[in-house]
C-alpha cells in the first residue's frame, strides 16, 4: 500500500507540472504577436506632410508610399529580355509622396524627403536611379532636405520649380555625346550640392562612365545668339 501511495503521488505531481506548462504554453501562444502595428510616417515626415498640405491648398491629391513600379511602367521599346531586369528595378522601390490632379488623378509630381541615410552610398545610387527612371517617364521630382521645421513657401516653390525642368523628351535634337564614351547624354536634375534642383546632361551608361555635360537651354541658347549679332 505505502509503494502504490507513492506511485500514485508521483503521478499526481506529473500531471499537475504537465498541465502547468500546457497552461503556460496556450497563455503565452495568446499573448505573442506575430506583426504589430507601425506609424505610417516618421516623425520627420509627419511634420513635412501636414505642412506640404497647407502649402498645395487642394492644388494636388497627396499620396504617400507610392510604389515605383504603380507610376511608372517598363517602356514598349526594350527588347523581351531587358524588359524584366528594367521591371525588378522599379518593383520594390517607393516614394515619399505623390502629387495627382484632383481631376484625373494624373501624376503631376513626385516628393521625396531626404534624411541623412540618403548620404550613404546605396541609398545615393539608388536616389540617382529614381531620378533618372522618373525623367524617363516624364515626372518630376522635388528633393527636400529633412529637418525640424519646413516653410509652406519654400516648399511650393520647390514642387514649381521641379515641374518646370524641361523634359528630355522633348530635348532629344540637341541631345549631346559623351566626350569620353561616344554614349548619348542624357538631361538630369542635380539633387544635391551648390546646383541642386538644376539640369545637366550625364552619361547613359552611368555609372560604368560617370561623365557629365554643362546643361544650355534653348532660352539660354537664344540669349546667346543674340548677344553675338
Amino acid at each position: 500500500m505505502p509503494l502504490i501511495l507513492l506511485g500514485m503521488l508521483v503521478l499526481l505531481v506529473l500531471l499537475v507540472l504537465a498541465a502547468a506548462v500546457i497552461a503556460t504554453f496556450f497563455i503565452s501562444s495568446r499573448r505573442r504577436r506575430d506583426y504589430v502595428r507601425r506609424n505610417l510616417f516618421s516623425p520627420a515626415e509627419l511634420s513635412f506632410f501636414k505642412v506640404l498640405e497647407q502649402a498645395l491648398d487642394g492644388k494636388y491629391k497627396i499620396f504617400t508610399k507610392i510604389r515605383l513600379a504603380d507610376i511608372i511602367k517598363v517602356g514598349g521599346e526594350l527588347e523581351k529580355s531587358e524588359r524584366q531586369t528594367a521591371f525588378n528595378k522599379i518593383q520594390s522601390k517607393h516614394v515619399d509622396f505623390v502629387l495627382c490632379d484632383p481631376g484625373d488623378l494624373s501624376v503631376q509630381c513626385v516628393i521625396e524627403l531626404d534624411d541623412k541615410s540618403h548620404e550613404a552610398a546605396d541609398r545615393i545610387a539608388r536616389d540617382e536611379f529614381v531620378d533618372s527612371a522618373l525623367e524617363s517617364a516624364g515626372i518630376p521630382i522635388a528633393r527636400f532636405a529633412a529637418r525640424r521645421q519646413y516653410a509652406a513657401e519654400d516648399i511650393v516653390k520647390g514642387v514649381e520649380e521641379a515641374k518646370a525642368q524641361p523634359d528630355s523628351k522633348q530635348e532629344t535634337a540637341g541631345t549631346p555625346v559623351c566626350s569620353l564614351c561616344g554614349a548619348p547624354m542624357v538631361l538630369r536634375t542635380a539633387n544635391k550640392g551648390e546646383h541642386a534642383g538644376k539640369p545637366f546632361y550625364g552619361c547613359s551608361t552611368y555609372p560604368k562612365c560617370r561623365n557629365t555635360a554643362q546643361y544650355i537651354s534653348m532660352r539660354d541658347t537664344k540669349l546667346m545668339k543674340s548677344m553675338l549679332r
